[in-house]
This record gives structure tokens, sequence and C-alpha cells, in this order.
């Protein structure tokens, strides 16, 4: 497996916390041996999650001041 970074080679790794800290935890995954970067199956899946999320609408219209009202918030061109 190569990593999505940096193309290095990957790393199967159990990770586990120590008990010191209070609460344990482990998992597995992989580690790329050059540039460090750790994927398991929960970041995969966020990361996918991320690629498919639609991109956020830009207003467009001006941005109001709190008590205008639509029309005031637009500038009156004379004519």
């Amino acid at each position: 497996m190569n990593c999505l970074k940096c193309s290095g080679m990957m790393n199967y790794e159990a990770f586990v916390s120590g008990a010191a800290e209070g609460t344990s935890w482990a998992y597995e995954g992989w580690r790329c041996i050059y540039c460090g970067d750790i994927v398991d199956p929960v970041i995969l899946r966020h990361r996918q999650k991320i690629r498919n999320r639609e991109a956020v609408p830009v207003r467009k219209d001006p941005v109001r001041s709190p008590g205008q009202s639509g029309m005031a918030a637009r500038k009156q061109v004379p004519g």
C-alpha cells in the first residue's frame, strides 16, 4: 500500500494508548514510514465524506445591517 499524501511505503501497525492517561484505547491502521500519515477505516470514511460534500453556495446579494430591509440594503442608482 502506498501513502495517499507522499506515495511512500505504508506499514501496518497497532496503535495503543498508555494506561497512565486514565483512559485506554487501541486501533489498527497504516502509517507511512516517510511522512507519518496514519490511515484507518474511520479516517478513510471521514476523508470520503469531505470529498463528497457539496460546495456551499456563495451569497450574491449585499450583506444587510441589522434593521435594514431588503430594498434599503441596495444602493439606488440615479436614472
